[in-house]
């Protein structure tokens, strides 16, 4: 190839370039766009196959493309600054060269780099510039290669190979990527911007068809646009990290990462996270890590490319049955009697989801993604499961689910706490209660009489085991701390009126319930809604989060209705400023009302959760069920339950 080969505009850039001049300079000093001038550049570089201004330069006088810059003279030259200075020729990153040429050279990379500092000092040119320079002076005479022998670094592909239109610029911020510097340090290494580097990616993973880093390293690497690394002897990691490295490549977001990835292992993911941080701490990034994986042969061109999950939701697939808990029915439903309550039913769909968000202690997220359905939807599942259940919190909802054998308790492991002190086993026993999580510190310190600062202290060694709260629950369930016994409702005054008589089925009152005994009571028969009284109606759990927080020396007339799980809180009849509110409604004027006779259950099981010989519930501690927005709940100074 000779000169002639070049038109006019990319021999002018090429003898720039030679030069020592930058593109910026270029396009300064041919007073042409600088677009142009990186697009000429790009054009050469892919007709000489390197991707850097160091290869070019040395290529393109090689080549004969662009003469000698000046008569050749022999310099007289220590070994070290021939050696470096001939090294400047190497295709490699400007950011890998210095520690290569340290590694070979043995020699401090500062001292390197002071060296190679004086070199363009003295010539008064840059490092690629440098180039044009040896060849005047014999330290080169264009015979030598390119590539480096024997590179560690990662290195990209010449341009025009491989299976993408990728740009020298691309392969270059590749590599980068891959080497396991951020955004930033790409930006530093290239002397661009940081927008620069994240169009670059984001082009290159539209080439590839991915969306992730991780995904893009290693299509890079099947694609041969980032040349593959030589195996080298290195002991793989064995067993579970090593199926998790294999599998890092999954284009997959971050947050579903561990799910997809105990999908296509069989791995926990709890176990998966570890692996995870055991690799994070290894490597600098995820990308770094792929490309690792590579290198130490746990991936290589003939491994088949992880192909990301199936978006399409899997078949509902049928609740285990399990010989040891009796009461189970074929046919997608769990069954089993609860004692006291009614009975809990939930769907095959269901019993996955409430095992992911329980035993597994997956988020709702990452539950969604095991189950290829919306976040929203694994929330609604669970939401319907409470509202059944009885219970507003998850926590309770555990306690329930393994009273009823829909769960197995959990073996921990190495992970359960160990031995515990009495007062950990009092708070460990409270976990269950059914309150908000912002309220569960306070009702601990209530039912057990420690402070609150010593209950927060017990929660944090507790959950310093990497176990959620309802994995806390299943673990306690297995080793007899949490048993059907427990009380999942908040501690109350036990000495209400009405408290003592009451077999309280759906659990409405924060406290223990009794067998069924018989009160006086003003009402009998049926009662007609809007003339008689008026019946409020809310669900089970909004009642009971209600009652822990209404005075019970305040309490009123409460009737519950396990055939729906709702309950109804009696007032005197007569006008309202809200027939419905955000908890709540009135029941319509004119329905008719079959009230429980006390001490006994009528029609399909409702009863007098709290009797009827006390005083009608008052407007003003309903206002917080109807009003709309919700004041704050009706509390005094009184002692709340």
């Amino acid at each position: 190839m000779g000169v002639h080969a070049l038109d006019e505009r990319r021999r002018m850039t090429a003898e720039s370039i030679v030069a020592g001049m930058t593109p910026h300079e270029t396009s300064e000093f041919l007073r042409i766009p600088y677009r142009t001038v990186t697009a000429t550049v790009e054009d050469l570089q892919r007709l000489l196959g390197v991707f850097t201004l160091r290869a070019l330069s040395f290529r393109l006088v090689a080549t004969g493309l662009v003469p000698f810059p000046g008569p050749p003279a022999r310099l007289r030259l220590p070994d070290l600054v021939r050696h470096a200075w001939a090294a400047l020729r190497w295709d490699i990153l400007d950011v890998d060269l210095l520690p290569m040429l340290a590694a070979r050279l043995g020699a401090p990379g500062a001292h390197i780099q002071a060296t190679l500092d004086q070199l363009c000092e003295k010539h008064a040119t840059s490092l690629h510039g440098l180039i044009g320079v040896g060849f005047a002076h014999r330290v080169l005479n264009g015979h030598e290669p390119v590539v480096p022998p024997h590179a560690a670094a990662v290195r990209p592909a010449p341009p025009g190979t491989g299976q993408w239109d990728a740009s020298a610029a691309q392969r270059r911020v590749l590599a980068l990527v891959a080497s396991g510097r951020d955004t930033v340090a790409c930006a530093r290494a290239e002397g661009t911007t940081t927008s620069a580097v994240v169009w670059s990616i984001g082009r290159c993973k539209t080439m590839a068809g991915v969306a992730t880093g991780r995904a893009l390293i290693d299509a890079a690497l099947r694609a041969r646009v980032l040349l593959p690394p030589e195996v080298t002897g290195e002991l793989k990691p064995t067993g579970g990290e090593q199926l998790v490295l294999a599998c890092l490549p999954l284009d997959v977001p971050e947050l579903l990462l561990a799910v997809a990835i105990s999908d296509r292992t069989g791995l926990g993911v709890d176990e998966v996270h570890g692996f995870l941080r055991q690799i994070r701490i290894r490597y600098p990034s995820d990308e770094a890590a792929v490309y690792a994986a590579w290198k130490l042969g746990v991936i290589t061109a003939h491994t088949p490319a992880p192909a990301p999950p199936s978006q399409d939701p899997p078949p509902p697939a049928a609740a285990p049955v399990r010989a040891a808990l009796p009461g189970r029915t074929a046919g997608g439903h769990a069954h089993v009697p609860h004692g006291d309550g009614p009975a809990l039913k939930v769907s095959a769909r269901e019993h996955q989801t409430l095992t992911l968000l329980t035993v597994d202690g997956m988020s709702p997220t990452e539950a969604a993604a095991r189950l290829r359905v919306q976040p929203s939807t694994v929330r609604s599942y669970e939401q319907s499961m409470r509202r059944r259940a009885g219970v507003a919190c998850l926590r309770a909802l555990t306690h329930r689910a393994l009273w009823n054998n829909l769960l197995e308790p959990l073996d921990a492991g190495d992970r359960t706490p160990g031995t515990a002190a009495a007062d950990v086993l009092a708070v460990w026993r409270c976990l269950p209660v059914d309150v908000p999580d912002a309220r569960l510190v306070g009702q601990i310190t209530r039912m057990t009489g420690l402070r609150a600062a010593r209950v927060q202290a017990h929660l944090y060694q507790l959950r310093a085991t990497g176990l959620s709260d309802p994995q806390l629950i299943a673990a306690g369930w297995y080793r007899r701390i949490l048993t059907s016994t427990v009380a999942t409702a908040p501690a109350i005054a036990q000495h209400h009126p009405s408290a003592a008589p009451q077999f309280d089925r759906l659990r409405l009152l924060p406290g223990t319930a009794q067998e069924p005994g018989t009160v006086a009571s003003p009402f009998t028969g049926t009662a007609v809604a809007g003339q008689d009284l008026d019946f409020v109606r809310t669900t089970a759990a909004t009642c009971r989060l209600f009652l822990t927080q209404v005075p019970a020396t305040r309490w009123g007339p409460v009737i519950g209705l396990p055939e729906v799980g709702d309950a109804l809180l009696l007032t005197a009849a007569g006008p309202r400023p809200a027939q419905r509110g955000p908890a709540a409604r009135i029941v319509r004027p004119g329905t008719r009302i079959d009230l429980p006779r006390p001490g006994t259950q009528t029609g399909t099981g409702r009863y007098w959760a709290i009797g009827p010989n006390v005083p009608l519930w008052t407007p003003n501690d309903l206002a917080w069920l109807l009003k709309d927005p919700t004041p704050p709940l009706p509390t005094t100074s009184e002692s709340a339950p």
